[in-house]
């Protein structure tokens, strides 16, 4: 009776063990498709504008930081944003947001806010108005 339990019980840990490693492997599988799809967005993505201190695009832009943020439970990711801060050539800043399920978003974040967020991140602008 002691050795059914043994093997039993094994077994059981050894189901559990399996199931779970599955699990995380399908999830970073699929977070990776889902930043993949994140990083085309923004490379893609074109701002116009009659000021050139406010324009941007994906190809030139510095990412200060990133931040991805999962919802979901431990056997399955719900959803996913990856959050960019960026600088464009003219020292400029834009927060990138990119959701696997409502798609990408961008705006031009003042100065004073991205001072605060950024803290030591922050560089500022090099404007030379004259």
């Amino acid at each position: 009776m002691d050795w059914f339990v043994v093997i039993l019980m094994a077994g059981m840990v050894t189901m559990f063990w399996k199931y779970f490693t599955w699990v995380n492997r399908r999830n970073r599988a699929r977070l990776q498709i889902l930043r993949a799809d994140a990083e085309a967005q923004f490379k893609a993505l074109v701002v116009e504008s009659t000021d050139e201190r406010y324009r941007f695009s994906g190809e030139t832009a510095v990412v200060v930081d990133e931040v991805v943020r999962i919802d979901g439970s431990d056997d399955r990711i719900d959803d996913a944003w990856l959050i960019r801060f960026c600088r464009n050539p003219k020292g400029e800043y834009f927060q990138f947001i990119s959701n696997s399920s409502r798609g990408p978003y961008i705006k031009h974040v003042p100065h004073n806010l991205a001072r605060i967020a950024l803290k030591k991140k922050y560089v500022p602008p090099k404007h030379t108005d004259g």
